[in-house]
């Protein structure tokens, strides 16, 4: 299981196996494309394409690949089994000024092929491979990765991309270079032999091959910036979906946290209104309990010296039924304001002599406190007797 997490943090799931070979006089790219689950690669996609801008569209981003490079720039030649590939390339090459050149030998049995290619033009094929976004974490020279196809065919004669081979199980007994070409069965699918190098790269994918070459420390640099570029993406990915969980946490508590504000915002207003409300109420009863005892007061010590002065003024042929000082202008009523007549006496009763009644209505309107008398009604009753209703309007500085 950790070695499974291991390999998808290094290379994910898609892998790819990529082949610049020489195809009719010029240069081809294979790929072969496949998703690991469970240490099996399935759903393989393959594609082919003169200009490597072709390939990428087909590929994600920065995908990684195993790159061979074996076109006619890559020289290939047989030499004895057991030696050194110093000693290999004297014998295939002698004479050669091996620091302009990228050397690889395949080992098989009784014999090996050493492979050669110009270091200006395999630096010139991984410049290309960095500039279409393609990450180059290890290259191989000619036919070398046959040995891992090898694993995955039964045939006795195998051909890819330049070469056929004769093999014994798991060692190649001969070598050629060809143009024929062919189909594998591989489990529920055919593959064509031209992407049999990139099958080969693709079974090549974490495991310590042990081929021998002149250019081992250019393997781990490109190695090594791959490894740091995967990390810093994965890293970057990784702290950005921190990020957003933290920001889609915090935004969870804050909306949480917000709604309880809101609820208690809405509970304090609906306190404040009924607070208010009751203040204005009890404002409201204070103030008709002012004006009611206003009135008594002041009705008491007033109404008391008016209804004296009235009283000893009436001549006997005059009765009072009902004297009101500041009568209501309406009957009482709950939420309504309490409206009286100010400075108004209102006065009924009976009247048995007519002329009395006016002397007695012109001696009222003479007295200092009074502003002036109407007399609203007179007369109904009888011959004898006359029904009668006055408004007496004080002036507002009449002595209580």
């Amino acid at each position: 299981m950790i070695d499974r997490l291991l390999s998808y943090w290094n290379y994910g799931s898609k892998y790819c196996g990529l082949e610049l070979t020489t195809k009719d006089q010029s240069d081809q790219w294979f790929a072969l494309v496949a998703k690991k689950s469970r240490d099996e690669f399935l759903e393989l996609e393959t594609f082919e394409a003169s200009d490597i801008s072709a390939i990428t569209t087909n590929l994600k981003k920065q995908q990684h690949c195993i790159l061979t490079i074996n076109t006619d720039q890559v020289l290939v030649k047989e030499v004895d089994s057991g030696k050194t590939l110093k000693a290999a390339l004297t014998d295939a090459f002698p004479g050669l000024e091996i620091d302009s050149f990228y050397a690889e030998l395949l080992q098989s049995g009784e014999k090996s092929w050493v492979s050669l290619c110009k270091k200006s033009y395999v630096d010139s094929i991984l410049e290309e491979c960095r500039q279409a976004k393609i990450s180059v974490y290890e290259f191989h020279l000619g036919p070398t990765l046959i040995t891992q196809a090898l694993l995955a065919l039964e045939e006795h004669q195998i051909l890819c991309n330049r070469f056929s081979m004769v093999r014994n199980q798991q060692e190649i007994l001969e070598m050629h270079t060809t143009s024929e070409h062919t189909t594998y069965a591989l489990d529920d699918r055919e593959l064509e032999s031209s992407y049999l190098l990139s099958l080969g790269a693709l079974l090549a994918y974490e495991v310590k091959l042990s081929i021998p070459s002149n250019y081992n420390g250019l393997q781990q640099s490109l190695q090594g910036t791959y490894v740091q570029s995967n990390r810093f993406r994965k890293t970057v990915g990784i702290a950005i979906v921190i990020a957003l969980l933290t920001l889609l946490v915090n935004t969870f508590y804050f909306t949480s946290f917000q709604k309880e504000v809101n609820e208690l915002e809405m509970v304090a207003a609906a306190k404040e209104s009924h607070k208010s409300m009751h203040n204005k109420l009890n404002a409201a009863v204070l103030k008709k309990e002012n004006i009611i005892e206003n009135i008594f007061n002041n009705g008491n010590s007033r109404s008391s010296y008016f209804l004296n002065q009235l009283t000893h003024s009436k001549p006997a042929t005059i009765q009072f039924d009902e004297i009101i000082f500041q009568p209501l202008q309406k009957s009482i009523r709950e939420d309504k304001a309490i409206l009286w007549k100010e400075d108004l006496i209102e006065v009924r009763g009976r009247s048995t002599v007519e002329s009395e009644f006016t002397i007695w209505i012109q001696a009222i309107e003479n007295q200092n406190w009074i502003s002036e008398v109407i007399v609203l009604a007179y007369g109904g009753q009888n011959k004898e007797t006359e029904d009668f209703h006055i408004e007496i309007r004080l002036k507002n500085d009449s002595k209580e």
